[in-house]
């Protein structure tokens, strides 16, 4: 394992989720108290997920062996089934952040805590999650790092050339980092990342069980340019809140002196889960109540980019042609995948929050 000693004399950054994939982390659900009847759902619809990303990049699945007992069906070459232990599938947010050191892939692996510790985070226990980046750095036979913050994946949005953009609302959470400033987050980030520039917005959704992370609202098409989720209803209780991250983030620029270019992504209307979905959950005391006429907030930014493709959360409501139909506008070179995803919203996220690339070529 590094140092962060000798990461200081190493060259480093922090590749781009557009950049190309030597392939992509994803998990099998198992869990009753947040996916519905037994997880089958679910569980297909990962299935279906890893079928579309392998044909164009391997996928290494995870399957908790101990916890499912199904028959997988016959993969192609590209996916390679682990049996690892794991709490949950949120792979964005326990695996390790990749990063080049020396021209080599090496895992940053920060602390988990479910979102919050066991009085606010999702559920307890979470330790296998917390030990999942070791874990899978050292099936990837790749260096890694040991970073004493809490931080998550989704909380993180950069794009490849020295700039991240994050909210207070989780980094700085008591919850999380009682103790952390804003100066030491920079600190880690230069030092670890190559990181140059750190955008702060105060905030993120309202109601998120996360306490606001970016990958909810926002997400990098390339170096300058960002969609953001957008609502005119000013009864919609994210109104605020993109609003304000819209005019900051208008005014801000990359690195390079440029203009961050902010385009519209116009989210769905709230969704519930119904008394049907509900009734699949077995509430459990150890996890967040998921309840007949919970409201959810579907957006489009929780897609995942892969080598050749985005696959798009979509919702079977009006917003979703116009949604895909950006990713086409703004991904030209990429296939689009729209694939109806209210099963993962239920649990707490989307198709960013349960996958996690791992950079190409400098994989050993």
């Amino acid at each position: 394992m590094l140092s962060f000693y000798d990461l200081k004399t190493l060259r480093k950054y922090l590749p781009s989720e557009f950049s190309s994939h030597e392939g992509t982390i994803a998990m099998l659900p198992y869990r009753t108290d947040i996916w519905r009847d037994n997880a089958m759902h679910a569980q297909r619809l990962v299935l279906e997920i890893v079928d579309i990303i392998s044909r164009h990049e391997k996928v290494y699945l995870c399957v908790y062996k101990e916890k499912i007992a199904i028959d997988l069906p016959q993969f192609n070459a590209n996916v390679v089934v682990i049996d690892v232990p794991y709490d949950d599938i949120w792979a964005r947010d326990i695996s390790p952040l990749f990063l080049i050191a020396n021209e080599q892939l090496t895992g940053a692996n920060f602390q988990f805590n479910a979102w919050g510790g066991k009085e606010e985070g999702s559920y307890y226990p979470w330790d296998n999650d917390a030990n999942f980046a070791d874990n899978i750095c050292d099936f990837l036979s790749v260096d890694s790092l040991l970073i004493d913050f809490v931080v998550e994946g989704g909380a993180l949005a950069h794009n490849g050339v020295k700039l991240i953009i994050t909210t207070e609302s989780v980094l700085l959470n008591k919850n999380r980092n009682p103790f952390a400033t804003k100066k030491d987050f920079e600190v880690v980030f230069h030092d670890y990342f190559g990181i140059e520039k750190v955008i702060w917005l105060n905030r993120g959704f309202f109601f998120d069980e996360t306490d606001g992370h970016v990958d909810v609202f926002l997400n990098f098409i390339d170096e300058h340019n960002l969609f953001l989720a957008w609502t005119d209803d000013r009864n919609n209780p994210q109104y605020n809140v993109l609003h304000e991250a819209y005019l900051k983030l208008s005014n801000e620029t990359a690195v390079d002196g440029k203009p961050l270019n902010v385009h519209k992504l116009l989210m769905p209307s709230p969704m519930e889960i119904s008394e049907c979905e509900a009734a699949g959950i077995v509430q459990h005391q150890n996890a967040i109540k998921r309840t007949p006429a919970m409201k959810l907030y579907p957006t489009y930014n929780n897609a995942y980019i892969f080598n050749d493709g985005v696959l798009v959360p979509t919702f079977n409501c009006p917003e979703d042609d116009c949604a895909v139909n950006l990713y086409r506008k703004h991904f030209p070179g990429r296939t689009i995948f729209p694939l109806y995803s209210k099963e993962i919203l239920i649990g707490g996220g989307n198709y960013h929050c349960i996958l996690h690339e791992i950079p190409r070529r400098f994989l050993r």
